[in-house]
């Protein structure tokens, strides 16, 4: 039988001495199937994932773990990819994906990591995986992890701009709601109440783009919106301050660099 060294050197080829205690951490054997498959694809990321190593050395068992387990999720993803299409992850794109999913707890931030790993682990979806997916993901929260996953196979979505009008002392408006979609009621987000603040990060991002000025004619695709939204806005109406309701219509495109991104990161 081989002996571990042995073992190394054939699964993880001119991997670091510091990558090889990243994964001896965890792995104890390194014979593993786990291990196996995840050495091919991610050797050069090893040899540059020197902080991760370090910061590894003084991990808890409990962190540890839980870096194991993410490692599963991509190897799960990997086994569904033939082994011939298979390939070595450009560092660029793996070392900062291996570096989050060490502290990362939430499932749903982690298989969107796991998920642009394996597409980076595969000749067919390599040119899917932009080195910025995996920034963008380290500052989304598990309720906009949801919110890509509702914007996989859209083109854009509807929003609409609520406004109080008022005639005296001078004619005008207020705006009572802005950006309101039906996201918040067709996802189940941990913190509805934060939707706008979601959709500005998707938007700062480069994954939405605000086309105000511009509506969709289809008027179907706004009275959702409206039949859902508006009764609570008027139960709040002062007819001394508002003598109505009025609505402002426009929508979100999903631009170019999105939807690479959602198919980069969403199965």
């Amino acid at each position: 039988m081989e002996s571990e060294k042995e073992i190394a050197k054939s699964v993880l080829p001119e991997v670091a001495k510091g990558s090889m205690q990243l994964v001896s951490q965890f792995y104890h054997d390194l014979a593993q199937p786990t291990v196996q498959t995840i050495g091919k694809t991610l050797n050069t990321t090893f040899e540059f994932a020197t902080i991760p190593a370090l910061a590894m050395q003084f991990a808890t068992e409990k962190v540890k773990a839980n870096f194991a387990k993410r490692l599963d999720e991509y190897k799960k993803k990997l086994d569904k990819i033939p082994e011939e299409e298979r390939c070595i992850v450009e560092p660029e794109i793996g070392e900062p994906i291996i570096r989050n999913l060490m502290n990362t707890t939430n499932d749903q931030i982690a298989d969107l990591f796991t998920t642009l790993l394996a597409n980076a682990s595969n000749v067919k979806t390599l040119d899917k995986a932009h080195p910025k997916f995996a920034q963008i993901v380290q500052n989304m929260t598990p309720d906009e992890a949801l919110i890509i996953q509702y914007l996989k196979g859209r083109d854009f979505v509807c929003y609409v701009d609520f406004r109080g009008e008022f005639t005296s002392p001078e004619k005008g408006y207020i705006n009572l709601k802005r950006y309101v979609t039906m996201i918040d009621v067709e996802v189940k987000l941990s913190y509805p109440e934060n939707i706008n603040a979601y959709i500005s990060n998707l938007a700062s991002s480069g994954i939405l783009l605000d086309m105000v000025g511009t509506y969709k004619v289809n008027d179907a695709l706004y009275e959702e919106i409206e039949k859902y939204h508006k009764p609570q806005l008027e139960q709040q109406l002062n007819p001394n301050v508002y003598s109505k309701i009025t609505t402002e219509k426009s929508y979100f495109q999903i631009t170019d660099f999105g939807k690479l991104f959602i198919n980069a990161c969403i199965a």
